[in-house]
This record gives C-alpha cells, structure tokens and sequence, in this order.
C-alpha cells in the first residue's frame, strides 16, 4: 500500500533563547503541509520483526539512524508487535532542505502501517508513539494547517483560508545541517515574539496581513552559513513575488504569488541541473 508524504513550510518560526541548561529550544510556528511529496510504500513482514526499509537517494539512510526506522521499532513496542516491516521510499522532497522530508516520510509511514494493520489509533496514540524521535513529526497527523510551541510537543489546528501560488527552490549541492543553523542562531541575543496577528489573518483569509506577519528567525543564520539562499531571496523578490522566506532551518526557500503566470516565467529563470525548483499550493 501506497501513500503521499506532504512536505511542509514554516510561516513563521519563533525560536526562544536556551534557559536552564536545556539543549532543546522552545519554538512557537505557523506550518501547512503543501504538495511537494514523496512516495511511501509500506507491507508487513509476517515471519520476522525485521525493518528494511529502500530508497531511491543515497544520501537517505536505510538502516537504524532513518527516522522512518525508530518510529516502526516503536510502533512495535507500543503495540506489542510480532511481525516486521517493508519500506520503500521515492524521494521528491529534497533532503535538507527545511522541508521536514524526513519527519513527513516517518509521520506517514506510522498512518499507513496502523492502517494495513487495522489499528484503530488516534493522534495522542501516535505523538506517544513518536515522542522524542523528530520534533516536526507530529504536525503531519493533522489535516490542517498548525500552530506548534514548545518542542514540538504542542499542536494546535488551525483553518488557513489564503492558498496562494507557491515556489520552491533550493540549491541542489548545498543543504543545511538544522543543529548547525541553531548553533548559529545562538550567537546572536534575539527576543523576537510571537505575533497572533498571523494567525488571525490566515483564518480571516486576509492575503496581505498574512505576508505582513510571517518571519522565521532562523532565515539570518540559514543566510549567515549559506550567502547562496539570500541571493535567490533577492532575486525572486526583483522578480516580483509578494514574500519570500527561508524554510525551517533552510536551505530551501519558498515564495509566494497570486500570479500564475510569475511562477511560469520563474520556473525557467532557474537551471534545473543546479537548482530544484518545484510550483507548488497548500495541501492542508
């Protein structure tokens, strides 16, 4: 069985300094899931609790460290599970990227697995199951956009009435280590907060409060560690798209536009063999 593993931009992403010795920040974020999408596939392995899992790029790891891989092994101890599992992964979602590729593919996996097996969970089931393994999982169990805190740990849906044109780019040999963002990130003193504003005009339908209110504080240091993203910024803002900002932790970036035509003479603004550039809309 067969399912699409939506990946997800920020729009907004509020980090909160490291108190009291903790190693995790607190974050407050706006995210939708948008449809630029893997592939996941997944049967059960009845004889054994082996979990193989394949994939199409190289540079995603098949075995123990893959996140899709911890959270079957806890699928399994959670419920009570003798049998093992066969993944295969077709990968769209560029790898670091800031698109949550990785946590969408395990999120995904997780439904599906408890689908085949007719297990009848709900969503404080599956946070259970994937605690501690991937901060940005849980927001794939909810068919709306969300508003997250904490770790990742709080989720809150929200209704999201603008559904703009989308465009995704991100430099194919460049990535982002998102520990290597933060790390920056703690270099510089920031008290940003989180503005509502945001959330009341998404539900509002209200396009250009929402452009007006959207920020990520880790766009600074995802620049700050790759100039490359900041020039594409520029450019596609000369272009003339509405708002454009850094993902996540990057390195992709994300501009949106009411004008289709724009994203048509984009998409050839830009050479395929070194950039990724995908159009795209909200899914959820």
């Amino acid at each position: 069985m067969k399912i699409k593993s939506y990946a997800k931009i920020n729009l907004s992403l509020i980090v909160e300094p490291l108190v009291n010795n903790s190693i995790l920040h607190n974050i407050k974020s706006i995210a939708s899931q948008i449809d630029l999408y893997d592939m996941v596939s997944l049967n059960i392995i009845k004889d054994n609790k082996k979990i193989n899992i394949f994939c199409d790029n190289e540079e995603v790891p098949c075995d123990n460290k893959n996140t899709v891989y911890k959270v079957l092994e806890s699928l399994q101890k959670y419920a009570d599970l003798e049998c093992g599992f066969k993944v295969h992964i077709e990968k769209n979602i560029p790898i670091k990227a800031g698109l949550g590729g990785g946590s969408s593919n395990a999120a995904y996996c997780l439904l599906l697995a408890c689908k085949v097996l007719g297990l009848n969970y709900g969503i404080e089931d599956f946070k259970k199951i994937v605690l501690g393994l991937g901060s940005d999982i849980p927001l794939f169990f909810y068919q709306s956009s969300v508003y997250i805190e904490g770790t990742g740990n709080i989720i809150k849906p929200i209704k999201n009435k603008i559904n703009p044109y989308i465009l995704i780019i991100k430099i194919k040999k460049n990535g982002l280590n998102t520990k290597d963002v933060y790390k920056e990130y703690d270099k510089k003193t920031n008290n940003n907060k989180f503005n509502n504003k945001l959330i009341n005009s998404l539900e509002s339908g209200n396009y250009e409060e929402v452009i007006n209110n959207m920020y990520n504080d880790l766009e600074y240091p995802a620049i700050k560690l790759c100039p490359e993203i900041g020039k594409i910024k520029e450019k596609l803002l000369n272009l003339g798209f509405d708002f454009v900002m850094v993902s996540g932790s990057g390195s992709s970036v994300f501009a949106f536009t009411k004008d289709k035509k724009l994203i048509n003479t984009t998409l050839t603004q830009f050479d395929n063999k070194i950039y990724f550039v995908k159009s795209c809309q909200k899914v959820y």
